[in-house]
């Protein structure tokens, strides 16, 4: 999240962190100064400081071992909630 964020209080975030380490959630809580709100992935929005952030997203996965080729994900694992639509996504 960035502290200069307009829409959502960056507070917010450190409480979910606080929450997550409480309870031994594996994760990472990154804060950036600058960047505002909604910069997601894109590689236009917000600053060059939160842009870092898809890559650092990214390489927490690839640490994580969460990237895995489709042909190594078990079926069992994989759950379609069939009642999403593109509709109902918001970019």
């Amino acid at each position: 999240n960035c502290v200069d964020d307009p829409i959502v209080e960056y507070h917010n975030s450190m409480l979910l962190d606080s929450a997550l380490t409480a309870n031994q959630v594996e994760h990472r809580y990154i804060q950036y100064q600058t960047g505002g709100h909604g910069f997601g992935a894109s590689e236009e929005k917000g600053t060059p400081e939160c842009r870092q952030w898809k890559q650092e997203f990214l390489q927490w996965i690839k640490v994580q071992e969460l990237l895995r080729p489709a042909s190594q994900v078990s079926k069992s694992h994989v759950k379609i909630n069939s009642t999403v639509n593109d509709s109902t996504i918001q970019q």
